[in-house]
């Protein structure tokens, strides 16, 4: 029985390597396509900002300008509310960026302290690489008007000069350095669905699908925490998520509707990959 056993723990032994190698190849093979994806996103919402309409809107009657270019919210009115009560200044306050930093820094050091961390990484560049090209077709194919006063105010301006340039090839290296450096490259029109969102959702979605119980995230790190850690980290997530998703509105960065169809998109990404994986 001894030697009996001494071979099955050997087999194993040497099934370990060959596993983690698969799972370090299905890891790469996903991060190749979230960087086309991401890539192909990037030159379609650079394209987006030469197509983006000049709009007036027009009372009832169609004779007098109501002095605003971008397309009537619901969202945008309520924030409009809470500014009369808060001050224009306080809510604008609220950084979208800022709140996703905070939430994909959680998000990462959470997949990292993971067991499952290679599978979450996998699953997730595969997902928002899905996303991504869903997005790429959308911000494309119909053109709005944006709704960021940045944006707005680049018709007229030496800033929105581009748009009078012919959009190839520059947009080509234009897509490739907004994903290099998403900082130093300002986008408008993109705004069908908000890719903002999609980040934030899948940052929530794993935090939902990965820590249902302590016992899911048993690690030498987990077991010297207290057991009200785990629901603690996940409260803290969702809350800074939500108000992420709300400072997208707030902040004109996109339109309600943008937001609306980029949850429903990752809860329905991500729940079918699940199903099916």
């Amino acid at each position: 029985r001894g030697s009996k056993d001494f071979v099955f723990g050997q087999r194993i032994s040497q099934g370990l390597p060959h596993r983690f190698y698969l799972q370090i190849a299905r890891l790469g093979l996903m991060m190749l396509f979230f960087s086309f994806s991401t890539y192909i996103n990037c030159v379609c919402a650079v394209l987006a900002g030469w197509r983006t309409p000049n709009i007036r809107v027009m009372d009832i009657t169609g004779t007098k300008e109501l002095g605003t270019r971008i397309l009537p919210d619901l969202g945008h009115d309520f924030f409009y509310v809470l500014e009369g009560w808060f001050g224009k200044d306080n809510v604008q306050s609220l950084d979208p960026d800022f709140f996703i930093t905070i939430a994909v820094q959680l998000w990462l050091f959470f997949t990292v302290a993971h067991p499952k961390r290679l599978q979450i990484f996998r699953r997730f560049f595969a997902v928002y690489g899905y996303i991504l090209m869903h997005r790429a077709v959308c911000v494309i194919i119909t053109s709005l008007p944006d709704s960021h006063p940045r944006c707005t105010a680049q018709f007229g301006s030496e800033k929105g000069a581009y748009k009078t340039t012919p959009m190839f090839p520059k947009a080509f290296s234009r897509g490739l350095k907004l994903m290099m450096h998403p900082s130093q490259v300002v986008t408008c029109g993109d705004m069908i669905f908000s890719g903002h969102t999609t980040m934030t959702m899948l940052t929530l979605l794993t935090f939902y699908q990965s820590v249902q119980a302590a016992q899911t995230v048993y690690t030498p790190l987990t077991r010297m925490l207290p057991k009200w850690t785990l629901p603690l980290f996940r409260f803290v997530q969702y809350t800074i998520g939500s108000i992420a998703i709300f400072a997208i509105i707030g902040t004109r960065l996109h339109y309600t509707l943008d937001v609306i169809i980029a949850v429903y998109i990752s809860l329905h990404a991500w729940s079918s990959y699940h199903a099916l994986a």
